[in-house]
């Protein structure tokens, strides 16, 4: 029997516009193994075709000189005669594993994929007409051939092999048949089984197929026409789930699309990966690779060559004409929005991906997933969803969407609201999950009293309140009436101890449950009812916030209530004047005046109420004396002692309440209580005044009148959040009593402040430093300059060691209002004085004598000036 080998070969790889692909190069080698030949004494398959009226001899022709070998076998591969009828062949047999396994393989064909000699359409499929036989007496070279193998020798193996720059590899099929005509020439699909990724394997890993369809055999194709890809052998692959388009193929014999020149090898259209050009644009991001091309495909072939390159900058190269500097990315303009710009020399492009139809709404950012040609939008401002089409409602919502892991404030929208939303993370006291707060309510005040209309209506309240923790601003949010639950944690705070309880109730809404008045029952029980201590009332003092919940389910949320910073709770009523504020397991440790045991809490109270110095009680259960309490009388309270008040897991702390509890004292300042009259004094912070330590002073005469100091030092002035440090001169030192706030000193040695300094007219301070010392050589200028107002101005000039000084009266906002605008303002303290600064060697012309603020005049002695002002 005769057996067949087909070589095809391709010298170049050939690129196309909308395709890759990748071409046998130099042969393409189909090899068959054949049946053994019944006269040759072969240890393996033979070369078949060599009949039986040889009688057992065989014809090898090396370098076509032929010579007899009878009854002898060969174990290299060399050329051989066969003969079919009275035709005899020359045909180059192939020994040994090259890359088929063991045995000896006949020549049926060889391919170049460069040419259309054997196209899937070319006649030589379907005809028995051979081709170039000199081609088949050679071996794994560039010439193409079809032998008379190719319809008369039977196998039952085919051996198919590509060189793909400069590498052969090879598959085995298991096929039998009569001849491979019978299998191609009728033009009728035979499938095989090899798998896509066997047949990927001829091309090596530059091999690319699409993932859908993967119909392989002989004459497979989709469809038939220019449009589709067709092999006489091989597979097809489709981008759209189907085998009725296929723009993919490996193998042999094809034409179609993406290339129909491509007549052996691997071709693929990357439809997919079209690529969408910015004309003078360029993408600042971190380049793969960066070399020369011939044209602008180059480029983007090598793109597709990487999987990490999503688009390239191209830009001619005017030292090398016909050439272009091709840099490969992995970024794209999408995920660098801001390192795209507008570029002069070079064009940027980059893969169609399903980011350019803008599908990311509300500013979000689309990340094109390349391979899957998919995307996924990173949205902004907390919105939601695949498209960032929709805004959170519940803290819940966002917690599933950015897996956020800590308490924050988040944005939630209703309709086209937005409001600020303080996201309590777990832990706080009411489980795990993520609660989004609703309402947070002072018991101390009528906003949200039983009567009050906000139960009722859909009316928000103070929604900045709705953006922080745990504290005494009250709030009522879109949440109320907007948020479903199936939860609500409910919280207060007494003293600094909050207190928790979970109520499971499920509605649209705290509004739904509410505002129509009608009464709903819960069933927590009185004792969970009691969120302050055991056996004492809850009084109305309690801030109460209340936060939702979002449940796993679409079309519930959990909403809970928690407690916010609430120090006005009385706990524990023992005279109508004089209540206490308990906080539970805290410790005041200062000296106490007397300790003795109480029979309860009352009597520990009472006590201390009987001794005017007393002002708060330790309190702890005695496991001594069953049923005592051990009493600490004490005659201090924790706002004078904050840093020793303690949490304490065995004592309870009981305080008188006061205006204190109020928290009146503002930046940081100490609440001092007088218990007797009921009212408080403030100890405020350096630089802070007023009766609340509301007030950041501005002024060194704020300070003094304030009774802060009464000698001449250092003082901190406070200009918004910015504390400065200014040296108070205090006293006469030569411009009267008071106190005087340092603006300014300048060395006249200096060009620091000269007349056309941008210091006189701008709100920047130079050198702070200077203005904390006293009468010395640090020039400086202080934020007094554009911020402290006054009514008079002390001038002072040293000279020879000797300070002058005199006083201007003049009122204003601040210097600054005086000079900055370059405006000339008179004033009226004479020559004379002028003259008294530099002392007795003062001189002026006599002439002119213009004085004010912006006088223009000429030269000056060098001298040192100090400019104080006062209130």
């Amino acid at each position: 029997m005769d057996a067949l080998e087909m070589f095809g070969e391709h010298e170049r790889s050939k690129r196309v516009a909308r395709a890759a692909a990748k071409r046998s190069s130099y042969m393409l080698i189909v090899v068959m193994d054949a049946r053994r030949c019944v006269h040759m004494n072969f240890y393996q398959d033979s070369c078949l075709g060599i009949r039986q009226d040889l009688r057992g001899r065989s014809v090898i022709t090396p370098n076509v000189t032929a010579f007899r070998i009878a009854y002898h076998n060969f174990n290299t591969a060399r050329l051989a005669k066969l003969r079919f009828g009275s035709t005899s062949v020359l045909v180059y047999c192939h020994m040994g594993n090259f890359g088929c396994g063991d045995g000896v393989w006949t020549t049926v064909m060889k391919i170049d994929g460069n040419k259309a000699t054997f196209k899937y359409y070319s006649s030589y499929w379907s005809d028995k007409n051979q081709y170039n036989t000199a081609g088949g007496e050679t071996g794994f070279d560039s010439e193409e051939t079809k032998l008379h193998t190719y319809w008369d020798t039977s196998f039952n193996k085919i051996c198919l092999g590509m060189k793909v720059g400069g590498q052969m590899r090879f598959v085995a099929l298991n096929k039998q048949a009569t001849s491979l005509h019978s299998l191609i020439a009728d033009g009728h699909y035979r499938a095989t089984s090899l798998g896509r990724s066997a047949w990927k394997a001829l091309i090596g890993s530059e091999a690319s197929l699409q993932t859908n369809c993967n119909k392989e055999g002989f004459n497979a194709g989709g469809c038939y026409g220019d449009g589709c890809a067709l092999v006489r052998i091989g597979i097809v692959s489709n981008e759209q789930n189907d085998c009725n388009t296929c723009d993919s193929r490996i193998g042999f014999g094809g034409a179609g699309s993406p290339d129909d020149s491509i007549t052996c090898g691997n071709a693929v259209t990357y439809a997919s990966y079209a690529f969408v050009k910015n004309q003078f644009h360029y993408l600042d991001a971190p380049s793969i690779e960066m070399f020369m091309v011939t044209d602008v495909f180059d480029c983007t072939f090598e793109c597709l060559r990487l999987p990490s390159c999503v688009s390239v900058n191209v830009a001619s190269n005017k030292e090398a004409p016909g050439n272009i500097f091709c840099e490969l990315l992995s970024s794209d303009k999408y995920q660098k929005s801001q390192k795209f710009t507008g570029n002069k020399t070079s064009h940027h492009l980059f893969k169609k991906s399903q980011c350019i139809s803008t599908p990311c709404q509300n500013g979000g950012t689309c990340l094109a997933n390349y391979q899957d040609e998919t995307f996924t939008c990173h949205c902004k401002d907390d919105f939601i969803g695949k498209h960032c089409e929709n805004g959170a409602t519940s803290c819940k919502q966002l917690f599933e969407a950015y897996n956020f892991n800590s308490t924050r404030v988040a944005t939630l929208r209703f309709g086209l609201t937005s409001v600020s939303v303080y996201c309590h993370m777990r832990g706080f006291g009411c489980g795990d999950g993520v609660w989004t707060t609703v309402m947070k309510i002072d018991g101390s005040k009528s906003t949200f009293h039983y009567d009050s209309v906000y139960w009722g209506n859909t009316d928000a309240y103070n929604p900045p309140g709705g953006a922080t923790a745990f504290d005494t601003l009250e709030t009522k949010m879109p949440t109320y009436w907007n948020t479903p639950f199936t939860k609500i944690c409910l919280g207060m705070k007494t003293a600094r101890h909050i207190n928790f309880v979970i109520i499971n109730k499920e509605a649209n809404s705290l509004y739904s449950l509410i505002a129509d008045g009608s009464y709903r029952s819960t069933s927590l029980g009185r004792d969970t009812w009691n969120l302050t201590y055991a056996a004492t009332p809850v009084e109305p003092e309690s801030v109460l916030s209340l936060t939702t919940k979002t449940p796993a389910q679409p079309a519930t949320l959990e909403l809970g209530l928690v407690e916010e910073d609430a120090p006005k709770t009385p706990i524990l009523l023992t005279n109508i004047s004089h209540a206490f504020i308990k906080n539970e397991l805290h410790y005041l440790s200062v000296p106490s005046s007397r300790t003795f045991l109480a029979t309860d809490v009352f009597d520990c109270t009472s006590q201390c109420l009987l001794v005017l110095s007393c002002v708060s009680v330790n309190l702890a259960r005695n496991t001594v004396a069953d049923g005592k309490y051990w009493c600490e009388l004490l005659s201090s309270d924790k706002y004078l002692n904050s840093q020793d008040f303690k949490g304490n897991l065995t004592f309870h702390h009981l305080f008188k309440k006061s205006n204190c509890i109020f928290t009146p004292c503002q930046n940081g300042g100490t609440c001092v209580a007088k218990y007797q009259d009921d009212t408080f004094n403030c100890l405020c912070l350096e630089g802070f005044i007023g009766d609340y330590c509301e007030t950041g002073a501005t002024s060194c005469k704020q300070l003094y009148e304030a009774k802060k100091f009464d000698t001449t030092q250092v003082a901190t002035l406070r200009f918004g959040s910015t504390p400065t440090s200014v040296m108070c001169h205090v006293g006469d030192f030569g411009c009267g009593p008071g106190a005087w706030t340092t603006v300014m000193k300048i060395d006249g040695n200096k060009n620091t402040f000269h007349f056309d300094s941008a210091y006189w007219s701008d709100t920047n301070e130079y050198n702070l430093n200077g203005g904390s010392t006293r009468f010395d050589t640090q020039e400086t200028k202080l934020p007094t300059y554009w911020n402290t107002p006054f009514s008079q101005i002390c001038l002072g000039m040293k000279i020879n060691e000797q300070l002058n000084f005199v006083v201007l009266t003049k009122q204003g906002s601040s210097l600054f209002s005086l000079i900055a605008d370059g405006s000339y303002r008179a004033t009226s303290l004479g020559r004379n004085t002028w003259k008294s600064l530099l002392g007795s060697e003062g001189s002026l012309q006599i002439a002119c004598n213009r004085e004010g603020f912006n006088s223009v005049c000429n030269t000056c002695k060098t001298l040192q000036i100090s400019v104080h002002v006062s209130g």
